[in-house]
């Protein structure tokens, strides 16, 4: 399931603003709140 690895995987690419920085906004929240909005395909078999 690639939402249980993505957190750890892309997380850590993120750079945040020091200004983010400071409201305690991290990488790891941006990528819970984009897999959070974003749907997993279903893919039908044939």
């Amino acid at each position: 399931d690639i939402k249980g690895i993505a957190l750890q995987i892309i997380s850590h690419r993120i750079n945040m603003k020091p200004e983010a920085k400071i409201r305690g906004i991290t990488g790891m929240h941006i990528v819970r709140k984009i897999l959070s909005e974003v749907p997993v395909p279903v893919i039908q078999p044939a």
